[in-house]
C-alpha cells in the first residue's frame, strides 16, 4: 500500500524544500565567494516560514478584535436604543396610571 500525500502536506513539503534548497544556494554561494551579502541576507530564507506564520496570525488577531470591537459598538448600541424605548414607554404608561393619559 502506498500512502499519499494530500495537496496541503504536498505544498508544505514544496516549500519547506525550497527554503531549504535557496538557503543551501545561498551558502554555497557565500562560501565560493559568488555573493558579498551578510550572512543574515544569506540565510534569509529561513526567516520566511516563522515570518508568514507571525503575518497570518497578526492579520487573524486583527479581524478577530475588528469583529468584536464592531460587535460591542453594535450590542451597546442596540441597547442604547432599548432603553431609550424602554424609558418612552415607561414615562407614557406612568402618565396613564396617574390618569392623565
Amino acid at each position: 500500500m502506498s500512502k499519499k500525500s494530500n495537496t496541503v502536506e504536498g505544498g508544505t513539503t514544496f516549500f519547506i524544500s525550497l527554503v531549504n534548497f535557496l538557503t543551501l544556494v545561498f551558502i554555497i554561494l557565500k562560501l565560493l565567494g559568488k555573493i558579498n551579502w551578510s550572512w543574515w541576507k544569506v540565510l534569509s530564507p529561513l526567516w520566511l516560514p516563522p515570518v508568514l506564520m507571525l503575518g497570518i496570525a497578526f492579520v487573524f488577531i486583527g479581524l478577530f478584535i475588528l469583529r468584536a470591537v464592531r460587535l460591542n459598538i453594535w450590542q451597546t448600541h442596540k441597547s442604547n436604543k432599548d432603553n431609550k424605548s424602554n424609558k418612552f414607554l415607561r414615562n407614557n404608561l406612568k402618565g396613564d396610571q396617574d390618569g392623565k393619559g
